[in-house]
Parts: C-alpha cells; sequence; structure tokens
C-alpha cells in the first residue's frame, strides 16, 4: 500500500501538467477557429437566417434551428441534399472532419460537402464567439485546397 501511494505522488504531478497542457492546446485552438466549441443552447423559434449556401450553386434556404448541433447539421445535410438533388447537383457529405492546414495546425470541420473536385467546408454559427472564429479560420481554409467556406448563422455575418 506504501509502495503504491508513493506511485500516485510520483505520477499525479505529470498527470496533472498533462492536463493542464491539453487545457491550454483546446484553449488555444477555440481563439484560432480551428475548433469550434458548441454547447447546447435552447433556441426556440429561431432560424439560420444568415447564409452563404448560394456560393455552392442552390438556392438560399432558411433552416430552423433547435441549438443543438447534432439535430441542425443533420436538417441542414437533408435541404442541401434536396436542394441538390433538385438542381441534380451530385454531392458527398461528411460530418466532423480533421484537416490538417499548413504551418502544422488541424482544424475540426463541422461539415463537409464535395462536389466533384471542389471542397466545401460548412460551418454553423450560434454565438459571437463562433462568428470571430469563423473570421479567422476562413482566410486560412482558402489558402490550403478548400473552397470558400460556407456558414449557417443566426446571427449576421457582415
Amino acid at each position: 500500500m506504501i509502495i503504491g501511494f508513493l506511485t500516485f505522488i510520483a505520477i499525479a504531478p505529470f498527470v496533472i501538467m498533462k492536463g493542464i497542457i491539453a487545457g491550454k492546446k483546446v484553449a488555444q485552438d477555440i481563439s484560432t477557429g480551428a475548433y469550434f466549441k458548441y454547447e447546447t443552447e435552447n433556441y426556440l423559434n429561431t432560424k439560420f437566417a444568415y447564409t452563404n449556401i448560394e456560393q455552392l450553386g442552390i438556392e438560399r434556404f432558411e433552416s430552423t434551428t433547435t441549438g443543438n448541433l447534432a439535430v441542425d447539421l443533420p436538417l441542414i445535410m437533408a435541404y442541401i441534399e434536396q436542394a441538390c438533388d433538385t438542381n441534380s447537383i451530385k454531392i458527398k457529405q461528411e460530418l466532423m472532419q480533421y484537416y490538417d492546414l499548413v504551418g502544422e495546425m488541424q482544424v475540426q470541420v463541422p461539415l463537409i460537402i464535395e462536389i466533384g473536385e471542389k471542397v466545401f467546408p460548412v460551418y454553423l454559427i450560434y454565438t459571437q464567439q463562433h462568428r470571430e472564429s469563423f473570421k479567422k479560420i476562413e482566410p486560412l481554409l482558402k489558402e490550403n485546397h478548400f473552397e470558400n467556406a460556407l456558414y449557417f448563422s443566426i446571427i449576421n455575418m457582415d
């Protein structure tokens, strides 16, 4: 029992430091836009009224929002798929993908839409923090192999 306690005392500082370093990395990823922190909120009678989905070649639409990413993403994907089927556009959609950008930065993209060789990252914007993160990450995405980043937002993006 004493050996176990001494082992715990010897290992505990390393575990605590690793946790602190990991927490700082997550905070840095959020501040640079590499990672969007989506917390479930309740947005009654709210719509994603602001979007640049026209860049995909389909008409703009408003989707209702629940504030829950796990619900909102499939709703938006269904709207996009239906609009693309109507316009005979073949697409591929993927959820929560990680990509390595130039400069050893890794980003998490909530939704990826592929049309042929073109790849469009799609972000959901619920808060001012999301808006600021999107504005920071958008130029970095364009510098890499992505087409314009798309967004669905409940707040004005201008």
